[in-house]
């Protein structure tokens, strides 16, 4: 065989630029708890939007709602992919909004390379006027 016909099968099968079947994560699992000035936030909606970008806060098909103490869990979502080729490190981002009486907000944003984690656990603060949820350790 000429190098013509063997370069473009070893450029796709180089480590790293093509993956076979694979699960891929949309969003993770996310809990916490939502406050407002250390009093728990009951009844809030809570929505985790994949591929959040500033100023589109919406709902979502991912969602919850804070119990009487302020506790949510959304749960996360994989999708099932047969071939992806990839050239580098995929761009992810996700958020969450909070939806209660002072209205909708993006109380938590993530946006880097790679994957979402698996899970991830906030507490909010919903007085706070700028990123109100930290990731708890």
């Amino acid at each position: 065989m000429t190098l013509r016909f063997i370069l473009p099968f070893a450029i796709l099968f180089l480590p790293g630029c093509i993956l076979l079947p694979h699960t891929e994560r949309i969003v993770p699992t996310v809990s916490g708890t939502i406050a407002r000035e250390a009093e728990p936030v009951a009844n809030a909606n809570v929505y985790l939007v994949p591929a959040l970008h500033r100023n589109h806060c919406a709902a979502s098909k991912y969602a919850g709602v804070t119990d009487r103490n302020g506790h949510f869990s959304i749960r996360g979502d994989s999708r099932f992919e047969l071939f992806a080729l990839l050239m580098g490190d995929r761009i992810m981002s996700w958020g969450v909004c909070v939806a209660d009486s002072s209205g909708l907000i993006e109380a938590y944003r993530e946006f880097g390379f790679g994957f979402p984690p698996s899970s991830v656990t906030l507490t909010c603060d919903l007085a706070k006027a700028k990123n109100p949820c930290v990731p708890s350790a």
